[in-house]
């Protein structure tokens, strides 16, 4: 089993915490901000390949997603690992210039039309999405243990709130040419990068840096680690089907506008809603609801909601009881916080960067499959060849799934005690 060392970064890095967070924060919203303004225009852009075919730009954009995740599976742990080796701010820097040179090629490509650049794009977009998972192991170097639930809270609260202004900044944007989204994007990471460079001190101590190791950096090595501590696998398998079933948003558009007969603007308000919502259940209700019911009921309870809203979108007659779910789907983030401190705290301080890799593993391995479970299965209900046409079956296997991460979650939790 691993034992979490009693210290975290450097002497100086900790009594520069609180500033630490602040600076942290503030680079994961810019990073959201750059990359969530062209959410609005992108499939816009596919079109521009197939001349207004629009099975044929979702062939496209299927066929981007996979390569996204399928990179992003294997530079999630190479990244972590880089990051225990070099430090976090390094690697958070080259994501950052990485992601503005990336959105400035989309500018050029707009302008002259290259499928290669686009898939080029997409597989840099990938590897510099790792800025996220660094910046949790980032939030785990300069936050002590106790307070590791709230910290992550505020992370997903900052990214929950750049996921609402960014498209709608990029929608408006979006509206006066297809290249502008980009060009701003690209001028927030350049940007972002520049603040990090002259404000984000570094969080990893020189003594708690680790040698390369190519045998962890690489999926199948990063997952094996996490089997090293028995509770952390059992937890990580629980968080592995969580984000499986969160992949139910790839069908949420076309369910909506299925069943409900919305549009544009209303899919885009529950977006808003739910990231508006979510993130302020993140930023203010997690820490107050956990010191009180405790990290445990925490996650029980997070898990639960999550399950509850899946079923209840699912069975949901109407647009009211599926907005009701919002609600739920909201609360229920109040167990995210809970799994990443527990599961942080298991870690040893010059391994939270391989940590972090591994799960970012995890989210590659369940975003390359999970779209095809989810749209598939929505594509089976809805067609004429359906036993029976329910509609609703994508999140009901959102909630078969919710269920098992329940399940791991308690066999976690005697585990626990156990130790």
């Amino acid at each position: 089993m691993s034992h979490p060392l009693p210290g975290g970064p450097n002497p100086s890095a900790r009594r520069a915490r609180p500033a630490g967070l602040t600076f942290i924060l503030i680079t994961i919203w810019i990073d959201v901000l750059s990359w969530g303004v062209t959410l609005p225009v992108y499939p816009r852009v596919i079109q521009t390949f197939t001349k207004g075919d629009v099975g044929q730009a979702a062939a496209i954009m299927g066929a981007l997603t996979t390569l996204f995740f399928g990179v992003q599976l294997f530079a999630a742990p190479v990244l972590g690992a880089l990051s225990d080796r070099y430090g976090r701010r390094p690697v958070i820097l080259a994501a950052s210039l990485g992601l503005s040179v990336d959105l400035f090629a989309m500018v050029g490509m707009m302008f002259r039309p290259t499928l290669w650049v686009l898939v080029v794009t997409r597989i840099v977009h990938a590897v510099t999405a790792a800025i996220g998972p660094m910046a949790m192991a980032y939030i785990a170097d300069i936050t002590p243990e106790e307070g590791r639930t709230r910290a992550f809270g505020r992370y997903l609260a900052i990214f929950n709130t750049g996921i609402v202004v960014g498209p709608a900044l990029g929608g408006l944007l979006g509206a006066v040419a297809l290249w502008l989204p980009f060009a701003a994007g690209g001028v927030f990471a350049l940007l972002n990068t520049a603040y990090g460079l002259f404000a984000l001190p570094e969080s990893l101590g020189v003594e708690h840096r680790r040698p390369l190791a190519l045998t962890t950096a690489n999926p199948f090595g990063a997952v094996a680690f996490l089997r090293v501590d028995a509770t952390l696998a059992v937890l990580a398998g629980a968080v592995f089907l969580m984000m499986f079933a969160n992949q139910f948003w790839t069908v949420w558009a076309l369910y909506a506008s299925y069943r409900y007969g919305w549009g544009t603007m209303e899919v885009g308000l529950s977006f808003a809603f739910i990231g508006c919502i979510g993130g302020l259940v993140q930023f203010f209700a997690v820490d107050p609801t956990v010191r009180r019911i405790g990290e445990r009921w925490g996650m029980i309870i997070g898990v639960g909601l999550f399950l509850a809203a899946q079923i209840l979108f699912g069975l949901a007659s109407s647009a009211l009881l599926f907005v009701a779910g919002h609600v739920l789907l909201c609360l229920g983030g109040l167990g995210t916080p809970a799994y990443n401190a527990m599961m942080s705290r298991r870690v040893d301080a010059d391994r939270q960067g391989e940590f972090q890799g591994a799960m970012g593993a995890l989210q590659g391995f369940a975003g390359l499959i999970g779209p095809l479970i989810f749209s598939g299965s929505f594509a089976y209900v809805t067609s004429a060849a359906a036993l029976r046409p329910f509609t609703g079956a994508p999140f009901f296997i959102g909630a078969v799934l919710a269920a098992g991460a329940l399940a791991l979650t308690f066999k976690a939790l005697r585990q626990r005690r156990g130790d």
